[in-house]
C-alpha cells in the first residue's frame, strides 16, 4: 500500500521551472530535429517533447547528453538507434538530432496528508485513502492473475495442438497488429508517416492469435460453454466498484449491449480457461504484487 501511495504521489507530481542545467531525474521540454547523413527522417521531428532524464524512455544516448543544459540552449546530439529499433529503416543508423532546450524543471511530489488524500478524491482522510487503495490494489492483483492464468493456458493449448491455419485470417490479423503498433508509437507522439513497417513482423503473433480463436471456437462449441448471468453480474460489479457512481456505470453496461457482450465473452474465456485447467497439470508458483501486474504487460 506504502509503494502504491508513493505512485499516487508521483502522479499528482507538479513541475517546478530551474534556471540550473538538467540534472538526473530532471525533467527537460525540447523541440527536436533528427537525421541520418543530413536528412530528416520520419517520425524524427516534435515539438514541446517532455524528457525525463534516466527514465530510459528515449533511444541510447539521448537522455545523457540533455545533463548540464540550460532552458533556450540549442544542442547538437548524436546517437545510434538500437539493432533491434521497431522501424527497420532506422535500426542500427546513427543519428544527428538539433535540439533546443524549452524548459528545465525539478519534480515535486505532494506530502502524504489530508490534502492529498482530497486531491485523490477521497474526503474522508488518508485513513479512508488508504482503505481504498488496498482494495483498488486487491481487484488489481485479482485481474492480473486472472490475466496470467489465462495466458498460460492459452499458451499451453497452442502449443500442444497442430492445426492447419487459413491464410486470409492470419493476414487479416497481422494487418490489424500493425495497425495497432502504428496507433500506440502515435499515442507516444511519434509521426508513423514514412517509416515502412514490415508486415511480416506480426505474422508468427497473428498465427498464435487466429490458432488461439480456432481452438476456443472449438473447446466452446464442443462443451456448449455459455457465459454464466452470475459471473456476467458479478464481472461488471467489480469494475463499477472502482467508479464513482457505481450503479451508474453497471446500468450502463446493461443498456450498451456491444460493452455487454465483451463482458460475456471475457466470462466465457474464463470459463474456457477453467475447462482447460481441469485437462492439464498444473504447477503453482508465488509472486510479488508488483510482478504480478508488470508481468500483465510484458
Amino acid at each position: 500500500v506504502d509503494g502504491m501511495l508513493e505512485t499516487l504521489r508521483e502522479q499528482r507530481a507538479t513541475w517546478e521551472p530551474l534556471k540550473r542545467g538538467a540534472k538526473e531525474e530532471d525533467g527537460v521540454k525540447i523541440d527536436f530535429v533528427g537525421s541520418i547523413d543530413g536528412e530528416e527522417f520520419p517520425g524524427g521531428k516534435a515539438e514541446n517533447f517532455q524528457v525525463i532524464i534516466g527514465s530510459g524512455n528515449m533511444i541510447p544516448g539521448f537522455e545523457e547528453q540533455l545533463i548540464g543544459k540550460k532552458a533556450e540552449q540549442d544542442v547538437e546530439i548524436k546517437t545510434t538507434f538500437p539493432e533491434d529499433y521497431h522501424a527497420e529503416n532506422l535500426a542500427g543508423k546513427e543519428a544527428t538530432f538539433a535540439v533546443t532546450v524549452k524548459e528545465v524543471a525539478k519534480k515535486k511530489l505532494p506530502k502524504l496528508d489530508k490534502e492529498f488524500a482530497e486531491l485523490c478524491g477521497v474526503p474522508e482522510g488518508l485513513a479512508a485513502l488508504k482503505k481504498e487503495v488496498r482494495a483498488n490494489m486487491e481487484r488489481e492483483l485479482e485481474s492480473a492473475l486472472n490475466t496470467l492464468n489465462k495466458r498460460a493456458a492459452m499458451d499451453s493449448i497452442a502449443e500442444h495442438n497442430e492445426i492447419a491455419l487459413p491464410e486470409a485470417p492470419v493476414e487479416r490479423e497481422a494487418e490489424y497488429l500493425l495497425e495497432q503498433a502504428k496507433n500506440n508509437l502515435r499515442n507516444q507522439g511519434v509521426n508513423v508517416d514514412g517509416i515502412p513497417f514490415n508486415i511480416d513482423n506480426f505474422k508468427d503473433n497473428a498465427k498464435k492469435r487466429v490458432k488461439l480463436s480456432l481452438i476456443i471456437g472449438k473447446i466452446i462449441s464442443d462443451n456448449d460453454i455459455k457465459p454464466d448471468e452470475d459471473r456476467v453480474k458479478a464481472a461488471i460489479d467489480s469494475i463499477a466498484a472502482s467508479y464513482e457512481d457505481p450503479e451508474e456505470v453497471i446500468t450502463y453496461y446493461k443498456n450498451n449491449q456491444d460493452k455487454l457482450s465483451e463482458i460475456q465473452m471475457t466470462v466465457v474465456e474464463d470459463m474456457v480457461v477453467e475447462w482447460i485447467f481441469d485437462h492439464v497439470k498444473v504447477e503453482e508458483s508465488t509472486s510479488t504484487f508488483s510482478d504480478a501486474v508488470k508481468s500483465v504487460s510484458n
